[in-house]
């Protein structure tokens, strides 16, 4: 019943990759969604302290079309290249996320030594440089110092003698700091820096025509990496295309990257048993689009009738969500595909979970949602969302059942006793909101109805024929719902 509707959000530590394209463009953190009664959303501070870098290369002199493609430029790398694996902690996590603070950095722009000041909490922190996580260290109270270093130039060189980044002018850093599912603080900044390592790495065949990136794959490659604009996106070696001017709307309204109307793009084809990459490709998109980022609607016609919540349709959507915050304050989320959520069983799902407090009053929470493109660790793009004060009220039992024609083999009854199931029996089983009980009110006395289950005995000896029962059905109810009225259905069953 409630479990094939039923999706809870799998709590996996937010991507770092996805989180830090996200918050570059937007300068603005996405804060997690207050979905109750009691909890009032609060607005997290601005999390950028400077732009973000500015990718320079040399192109050629772009033609009239406003979309159209520069010359592209084939990068290598060193045998030792490498892309970070998708782990744990470089997965998205499923519904908004929290940032709290600041993480206190100072970053030296001569030396490129950054120093991270002591944080004074226990987190986990990653540091990024232009979309890829050089380093990530866990953070105790007791047994580290107060300053962690690194030297972002060295690091930088790195990455490009690897192939994870390509050489430019400027590079984007992030730190994020987070304790399991949590976000707790975040810092950024740039750093000018003209390195010298060279790369070298087999070529790989790619173009760009109207508006849609495609390639040839080559033996090996286990997983692709199509980097736009720093944004990381990841497929399996069948795909071999993208529609470029789609993803990159999506990515601008998604808040992903800026609209600046070129667009680096960068293709990189990675052996995950030699664990390095096997080629590269690399070329600047000129697309001219009006899209914005946000543009987030409102989703309106939000009522609640005997506990259900219903609301317009969102021409577009491919998803909707109940956003939710817990007793322990991690935002979650219920996924279904229609525009009404039976929401009195949602609640006292959560209840009876001990992940939400018996309360009179609930501020309902719904997004209309659309998947990215690329993959499934893209954040979706909220395309609406909308609020509804609700006082909440049991309603009534939506119990439903109807009797049914069942058979009984003659030759099997002759022998031993035969079982019939309830939901064999009698349809509509799945409407009732609490426990079902089952009482016999008429028929043959050699055929019983257990009063839990509802399995129906036929017991041995009947002769050929068929029998009529009458059997009263009712939902005791739960949180949500009231009790059922007695309903009464009649099971007819043919021995034969």
């Amino acid at each position: 019943m409630l479990g094939e509707q039923f999706m809870k959000a799998i709590l996996k530590r937010l991507s770092a990759i996805v989180m830090a394209t996200a918050m570059i463009a937007s300068l603005t953190p996405v804060t997690g969604a207050a979905a109750f009664a009691d909890e009032t959303e609060t607005e997290a501070p601005a999390v950028s302290e400077e732009t973000t870098a500015e990718t320079k290369k040399e192109t050629e002199q772009p033609s009239e079309s406003s979309k159209e493609s520069k010359e592209p430029e084939e990068t290598q790398v060193t045998e030792k290249e490498r892309i970070p694996e998708e782990s744990a902690s470089n997965k998205k996590k499923h519904g908004p996320a929290q940032i709290i603070e600041k993480i206190s950095a100072e970053l030296d722009q001569d030396s490129g030594e950054l120093i991270i000041k002591k944080y004074g909490k226990e987190a986990c922190i990653d540091i990024q440089i232009a979309g890829v996580i050089v380093d990530q260290y866990d953070y105790y109270d007791d047994d580290k110092t107060n300053e962690y270093k690194i030297n972002v130039k060295d690091e930088i060189d790195k990455l490009i003698k690897n192939g994870d980044i390509v050489r430019q002018n400027t590079y984007s850093i992030w730190l994020f700091a987070y304790d399991a599912e949590i976000m707790l603080a975040t810092w950024s900044g740039t750093i000018k820096y003209d390195s010298k390592v060279s790369t070298s790495m087999n070529g790989l065949s790619a173009k760009i025509e109207k508006g849609i990136l495609s390639w040839k794959n080559i033996s090996g490659t286990t997983d692709i990496y199509v980097f736009i604009s720093d944004f990381r996106c990841f497929f399996y070696p069948d795909k071999k295309s993208l529609k470029l001017d789609e993803e990159i709307e999506w990515l601008i309204r998604s808040g992903y990257i800026e609209n600046t109307g070129s667009f680096p793009v960068r293709i990189v084809f990675y052996n995950e048993k030699a664990k390095k990459n096997i080629a590269s490709w690399s070329q600047t998109y000129e697309y001219n689009t009006e899209v914005t980022p946000g543009l987030k609607e409102d989703i309106s016609g939000m009522n609640v009738t005997d506990g259900i919540l219903k609301f317009d349709k969102f021409e577009g959507a491919d998803e909707y969500r109940f956003i939710y915050t817990t007793k322990e304050g991690a935002t979650e989320f219920w996924g279904f595909e229609k525009n009404e959520v039976d929401i009195n069983e949602y609640i006292t799902q959560l209840i009876s979970d001990d992940a939400l407090p018996e309360q009179s009053h609930y501020t309902l929470r719904i997004q209309a949602i659309k998947f990215g493109l690329t993959d499934a660790f893209d954040d979706p793009l909220i395309l609406a969302e909308g609020t509804y004060e609700y006082e909440f009220a049991k309603a009534s039992n939506p119990l439903d059942v109807s009797g049914n024609d069942v058979k009984v083999k003659y030759k099997k009854l002759k022998k031993k006793t035969q079982y019939v199931k309830a939901s064999k029996a009698i349809s509509g089983l799945n409407t009732a909101r609490g426990k079902l009980t089952y009482y016999k009110a008429s028929g043959n006395k050699k055929i019983t109805v257990n009063k839990s289950t509802g399995k129906i005995t036929v017991k041995k000896g009947l002769k050929k024929k068929t029998y009529k029962i009458t059997v009263d059905v009712i939902a005791s109810g739960n949180y949500g719902y009231d009790a059922s009225e007695v309903q009464q259905v009649i099971i007819t069953i043919k021995v034969k």
